[in-house]
């Protein structure tokens, strides 16, 4: 699953998966972005985990979204256009 961090918005399109027992990994990137949060939607609302991993170390950690439908990333601000990739194991 590809998001596109856009200047113009302060968010990424919400994506569907409907697997079961997921786990998240986000693919390493640089950037400048601030803020930078991943959401997760599921039928009885929504639920944002901040501070997924830290741009600069790279620490990213692996997020079991098993009960949620939905998911998107929320950024306050970025210095240009990145791609972050998710994979779901």
């Amino acid at each position: 699953m590809k998001f596109t961090i856009s200047v113009e918005k302060n968010k990424t399109e919400p994506k569907y998966f409907k697997d079961e027992n997921i786990l998240l990994k986000i693919v390493p990137f640089k950037s400048e972005l601030k803020g930078l949060k991943l959401c997760l939607e599921n039928a009885n609302g929504r639920k944002c985990i901040k501070e997924i991993f830290d741009t600069t170390n790279h620490n990213i950690k692996n997020i079991d979204i098993t009960p949620f439908g939905y998911v998107w990333f929320e950024y306050l601000s970025t210095d240009k256009e990145y791609i972050i990739e998710l994979v779901i194991d």
